[in-house]
């Protein structure tokens, strides 16, 4: 089975910049059937990203539930060259050995389309509507 898999930045939100500042390098695995993306506390811890005072249900693997904060971040997939703002999670599983270091759930993909070419053939993000900062 193949898992989608896309690299991203990630940082600490800054409103009054356009770049990346500090930002960590990350494999993300898309989960179309998780809201948020869900990043390692190591990384956030890593980044400074703060929480901003909501929190979510989070459902995990194997019928487990929990209450996670969001913290807001900003990220820039790679081949896109715009800094899009979204939320994420604590991801509460190991990712060690694993081929990934994060999830990408379906709040990233509001921006665009994800298109899933042939197996031997990369990933592509296409933007899809208009999205100005």
């Amino acid at each position: 089975m193949a898992m989608p898999c896309l690299r991203i930045a990630c940082a600490k939100r800054d409103e009054n910049s356009t770049n990346l500042t500090g930002a960590i390098q990350v494999w993300g695995m898309v989960d179309t059937g998780t809201d948020y993306c869900h990043l390692p506390m190591d990384f956030l811890r890593k980044i400074g990203a703060a929480k901003n005072g909501s929190s979510i249900i989070v459902h995990g693997i194997g019928g487990e539930s929990g209450v996670s904060p969001l913290y807001d971040l900003d990220v820039i997939l790679e081949g896109v060259d715009m800094k899009l703002e979204i939320q994420a999670v604590e991801m509460t599983f190991p990712y060690q050995g694993r081929p990934f270091q994060s999830i990408l759930g379906k709040s990233l993909f509001q921006y665009g389309r994800l298109i899933l070419d042939q197996p031997d053939q990369p990933s592509e993000f296409r933007w899809v509507g208009d999205y100005r900062r």
